[in-house]
């Protein structure tokens, strides 16, 4: 892998010679410790690339097209541009790419807003990750082994 930084917008994309099979994600998170943690609880599986990180929703909005994930993690409170604001920004580009938000606080309230703008699930920030590498392979079928879209986000 060979990352390389976009220090104006925070984009961190990586580019790797691994076969089409893995489920490609992009990480989207102003606390890179928090972009690190989710790294390292995807990447214990096979079946998942981190393709591109960002540190805003604005970034975001660039990241997901540059990068053309097959699932954006995205945090919900943000500088520049939060994750709800975001978020419909993200689908107008690429419909069929799921969203999953990530929260510290993920109260029913979040929760439903996030369903309501079209996130696939809002979940917590819990010390492992495993809550999103749950989430990540009950909304992608039979896991990563077969992402659930191509790149750019239309359906296989």
């Amino acid at each position: 892998m060979h990352p390389t930084l976009d220090p104006v917008d925070a984009v961190t994309t990586t580019t790797t010679d691994e076969d089409d099979l893995t489920t490609r994600v992009l990480l989207v998170d102003d606390s890179e410790d928090m972009r690190l943690l989710c790294r390292l609880a995807l990447e214990v599986d096979d079946g998942f690339e981190i393709c591109g990180e960002a540190a805003n929703g604005a970034a975001a909005i660039d990241a997901v097209t540059l990068d053309r994930p097959d699932v954006v993690v995205l945090d919900i409170e943000m500088p520049v541009m939060d994750g709800f604001e975001a978020l419909p920004h993200l689908l107008e580009l690429h419909p069929h790419v799921p969203v999953i938000m990530l929260s510290a606080g993920a109260t029913p309230h979040r929760r439903a807003k996030a369903m309501r703008l079209g996130a696939h699930a809002l979940v917590g920030k819990d010390p492992g990750m495993r809550e999103l590498q749950r989430t990540l392979q009950e909304i992608l079928p039979t896991s990563a082994a077969a992402p659930v879209t191509s790149r750019g986000g239309t359906p296989r």
